[in-house]
């Protein structure tokens, strides 16, 4: 899944947006620690997921770095 999320960072950082893609790999363990490093810079995260909406990596990703990350609600 790599290619597309590069390739949109790219044109993004075009239009002088800063971006930083993590290709996570696993749940078990889930680097939590590098999302939370990532996360506060801007509070802002996009989890791109080609599997099951419900129950499936991209929501578990979503879940837990919306519980460990948003604790200052800068993002608007």
């Amino acid at each position: 899944m790599e290619p597309r999320p590069i390739r949109a960072a790219r044109q993004l950082e075009g239009d002088g947006r800063s971006i930083e893609v993590i290709g996570l790999r696993s749940i078990a363990p889930l680097d939590e620690e590098l999302t939370g490093q990532s996360t506060p810079e801007t509070s802002r995260v996009l989890v791109a997921n080609e599997e099951f909406l419900t129950m499936g990596f991209g929501a578990e990703t979503a879940a837990r770095t919306g519980q460990n990350c948003f604790e200052s609600e800068r993002a608007q």
